[in-house]
């Protein structure tokens, strides 16, 4: 079964097809960007906006409650805005009670799903 994996692996990669390189002449903004290492719109990197995202992925329990608070308690983004968070739910052991309360706050609630 290893030796089956290991040959189905390796003609994977033997055969799989290399991404086209982006070509910045079609690939235009506000839609496209070619990826690289280089400052969009030419700013310095003293102007480059910072958004801070914090996520947590599982259940939201109660006994975790202070943890949440003291997380996002009074952070703020370089503009003033919120900084944004993120629950990765599971229903298996979930507060909904919290997930309300968060979601009211303007806290996004995402599905995270057990297979």
């Amino acid at each position: 079964m290893r030796l089956l994996l290991l040959t189905l692996s390796i003609l994977a990669v033997t055969y799989a097809e290399l991404a086209e390189e982006c070509n910045s002449t079609v690939c235009l903004g506000p839609d496209c960007r070619c990826s690289g290492v280089d400052i969009p719109g030419g700013l310095s990197a003293r102007n480059i906006p910072q958004m801070i995202m914090i996520s947590f992925d599982d259940a939201l329990q109660q006994q975790y409650r202070f943890a949440y608070d003291a997380i996002m308690a009074n952070r703020k983004n370089p503009n003033s805005c919120p900084v944004g968070t993120t629950f990765f739910v599971s229903h298996e052991y979930t507060d909904y009670t919290l997930v309300e309360e968060f979601y009211s706050k303007g806290h996004d609630i995402a599905m995270h799903s057990i297979t």
